[in-house]
């Protein structure tokens, strides 16, 4: 589904947000905003799951009555609620609902924690302009190119069609069809960190996915000299990371993604703990990798020399896409 989703009074707040503050009513929600939110999920399933997964859910739900103050300022938040919207949610506490929320083995209060963290650091530190545009518009631009008589985008928008691998995504598109995409949030740094004091907040891919579409692919090869899409979006993904003065991308580790099961290890584990890895990644915790930014590559002297003139050019396409991407956002501020 489309990022494209309900003005109205929504779209208005987020325009009148101002850049730095959180909305004044932050803290006046309560429980009763919790339990409204509680009820609403309930009857978003009813007739859609079976009373196992009904009560389950609501279970996960109820206890969201426990979890602390960061929750009814979450449901309150502007870009929160048109995110929702935009995705076609009705469930506000989906992210404790569903069975899985970034990882396979977060703990509810920690699920608050990451989704709340996420939103509420957009909301404080970003422009309106940007919140309205990502969050609920068409997206923005980060970069763009046309070559051989295809054009090709990578755009930010809030996450699009799946609402527990991460509140962003960056997509890249060729000739407006999708062909990759790359999905994350600012998570607290303890939730994907060995050390559970670290302080900060860290940015937590969690989706990697390519499309099973392959018309694309000659044509994408011969511009960017056999880049993969993969790493495109991700020096896209260090851009923003730049923006805002970082210096390192955490990685879903495979064993702890939402979506692994006995069936697709395999297909997991090269997706995701084998790429971390080729990009100079190093296990962080049982959740996460650690990847540096910019990403490091295997060292162009240690290529056979009819291959390094390819693999050069494929580091000049990930710099600029990664310059651009970081000017899109610097020229918010």
């Amino acid at each position: 589904m489309g990022n494209s989703g309900g003005g109205g009074q929504v779209g208005q707040e987020i325009a009148e947000t101002e850049k730095g503050r959180l909305p004044a009513d932050r803290h006046g929600l309560g429980a009763s905003a919790v339990l409204g939110a509680v009820l609403r999920g309930a009857r978003s399933d009813l007739g859609q799951v079976g009373l196992t997964t009904l009560g389950a859910r609501t279970t996960r739900r109820v206890r969201a009555l426990g979890l602390g103050p960061d929750l009814p300022a979450l449901l309150g938040l502007p870009i929160f609620r048109a995110h929702l919207r935009a995705l076609g949610v009705q469930d506000p506490l989906f992210f404790l609902a569903q069975r899985h929320y970034l990882t396979r083995d977060l703990a509810l209060a920690e699920r608050a924690r990451a989704a709340s963290s996420h939103y509420l650091t957009e909301q404080v530190t970003q422009p309106s302009a940007y919140l309205s545009t990502v969050y609920q518009g068409e997206g923005l631009p980060l970069w763009a190119a046309a070559i051989g008589g295809h054009h090709y985008e990578i755009r930010l928008t809030g996450a699009l069609d799946v609402a527990n691998e991460g509140a962003l995504s960056v997509s890249l598109m060729a000739d407006q069809t999708r062909v990759g995409i790359m999905s994350f949030s600012f998570v607290p740094s303890a939730l994907v960190t060995a050390d559970s004091a670290a302080p900060g907040e860290a940015v937590f891919v969690v989706r990697k996915q390519l499309t099973r579409e392959r018309s694309y692919q000659k044509p994408f090869f011969d511009a960017f000299d056999r880049s993969t899409p993969a790493h495109l979006l991700l020096a896209s993904v260090e851009g923003l990371v730049q923006a805002r003065g970082g210096d390192r991308i955490h990685g879903v580790r495979a064993a702890c993604h939402p979506a692994i099961t006995g069936e697709n290890r395999s297909a997991m584990t090269a997706a995701y703990d084998d790429f971390w890895l080729s990009v100079g990644g190093t296990v962080a915790s049982a959740r996460a990798f650690c990847i540096p930014v910019p990403m490091q590559l295997r060292s162009v002297d240690e290529l056979p020399p009819d291959r390094r003139h390819r693999a050069l050019a494929r580091r000049g396409h990930a710099a600029a896409i990664r310059a651009a991407a970081c000017q899109a956002m610097l020229a918010l501020r």
